[in-house]
């Protein structure tokens, strides 16, 4: 399955059927539906949906389908249909399959992430909300009572009496909560941030949060998953180029003079 409309080959395999599509023409979603005589097993359709994401496959794609706009093209069936796909017979499909497998397991890892860092409540399920922001501040300037996220924003002043940083969530020009541990700031910056209302002053000081120290724990964990995406990702595509170059090489047999053409057209388009 793959969208009607993108600007680079991204198909995605479903084989436990939790999918449909929407749209019609050239909206929505569109799939290849595989033969059992093909694709008996998982495997066999995760071999073919990397070669429909190869860039062998791309390069054929984009020189037989319409350009629109912003450079997107047209993935119904009129344009899938001619894809010369090579059966899994003389060619190491179990290799493909495997890799194909390896990166399936990775991007699912990177989503599972980028699903819970995408709102910091996501971890407030492992500690006991048994404080309050009033607690957490240090100093409190809130005289009014229509706070928006829109205006809400992170500063860091400093106390001209000890010389240490203090670090400040800003609610609107000259109404701000200080702190002196940058971590609980910005777990109080992402908490109001979330919120998607406008806020009283009663509502922000009694916002309920944990305690001081499992804050610094919890933004430990939040920001240590951010960075764990990041590694991840970068597994992802070495996998993902590992098993371009399999495909291109081994399945469809380019050589390196061929190889280079569809890297530059791609480079391109």
């Amino acid at each position: 399955m793959t969208n009607i409309m993108s600007d680079y080959n991204r198909f995605a395999v479903d084989t436990e059927g939790e999918y449909y599509f929407i749209g019609g023409g050239n909206a929505g979603g569109y799939g290849v539906d595989l033969m059992n005589e093909y694709a008996p097993t998982s495997g066999d359709h995760l071999y073919f949906v990397a070669l429909l994401n190869s860039s062998v496959l791309e390069f054929y794609h984009k020189h037989i389908a319409p350009i629109f706009g912003g450079k997107y093209y047209s993935y119904n069936k009129r344009y899938l249909e001619p894809h010369p796909v090579v059966l899994p017979e003389d060619v190491p499909d179990e290799m493909v399959e495997e890799l194909a497998d390896n990166i399936k397991e990775t991007r699912e890892k990177i989503t599972d992430l980028e699903y819970k860092t995408s709102d910091v409540r996501n971890y407030l399920s492992d500690y006991e909300c048994s404080s309050a922001v009033l607690d957490l501040a240090q100093s409190i300037n809130l005289d009014g009572d229509d706070y928006r996220q829109g205006p809400i924003r992170k500063d860091v002043n400093m106390d001209v009496e000890t010389a240490e940083e203090v670090y400040q969530v800003v609610m609107k020009r000259g109404h701000e909560l200080d702190f002196d541990n940058e971590q609980v700031r910005d777990f109080v910056f992402e908490m109001l941030k979330a919120k998607d209302k406008r806020l009283t002053r009663s509502e922000v000081l009694h916002m309920e949060t944990p305690v001081c120290d499992d804050v610094i724990e919890l933004m430990d964990e939040y920001r240590g998953d951010g960075e764990r995406i990041e590694e991840i990702d970068e597994e992802f595509r070495e996998l993902c180029d590992e098993l371009d170059k399999l495909v291109l090489r081994e399945v469809y047999g380019l050589d390196q003079s061929s190889e280079q053409v569809v890297d530059e057209f791609l480079e391109v388009w």
